[in-house]
């Protein structure tokens, strides 16, 4: 689950695949993501979720190529963790900006995402996730595509966990040692 104050950013990369109608090829995906946990329950958890991320678009057709820039924003659920893995649902508003470097253009369009994933705490403040997403570009048609991506997380903030294997309260260690010492005597 991710603490409510908690900010994780990550890294991460994968690839898009677009819908046969835009003619695009699967291409590469960069970018960042940034998770602020705000409220936690006992069904798991609410964040929301910027998300950056930078593809190169290359038609299928051989009519040129453009970068594009995908920017979302929105609410991230977090379920009841299941040992280290945490199952995450996603969604999300934003824009897609392709820039045309053969005709100096460029493009804004706005997008919606909805997805789902997970993610594995490797440390208290490590964490790989993986996601599925889908996103829809409401400019063309409503065309669509599917992303797949993973990444290394840090969390800043929060309550560190204690592990099991450290005592919570040394006191009863130092009695110890000091009835051990009396008794020698």
């Amino acid at each position: 689950v991710y603490e409510s104050g908690t900010l994780t950013l990550m890294p991460n990369g994968g690839i898009n695949v677009f819908d046969s109608a835009l003619n695009l090829e699967t291409s590469p995906l960069f970018g960042l993501k940034a998770d602020y946990g705000i409220s936690t329950g006992s069904l798991g958890s609410i964040g929301i979720e910027g998300v950056a991320n930078v593809t190169q678009l290359k038609s299928s057709t051989g009519n040129g190529d453009a970068a594009a820039l995908f920017l979302t924003v929105g609410p991230l659920f977090s379920l009841p963790d299941v040992g280290r893995f945490t199952p995450l649902i996603t969604a999300g508003i934003g824009a897609m900006v392709a820039s045309d470097s053969v005709n100096s253009m460029d493009e804004l369009a706005p997008i919606m995402t909805v997805g789902f994933g997970t993610s594995y705490a490797i440390s208290d403040k490590m964490k790989i996730r993986a996601d599925f997403s889908r996103f829809f570009v409401m400019e063309l048609n409503g065309s669509s595509g599917f992303e797949i991506s993973m990444g290394l997380g840090y969390v800043f903030g929060g309550v560190a966990k204690i592990s099991p294997l450290v005592r919570k309260d040394p006191a009863p260690v130092a009695e110890g040692r000091e009835r051990a010492a009396r008794e020698t005597r």
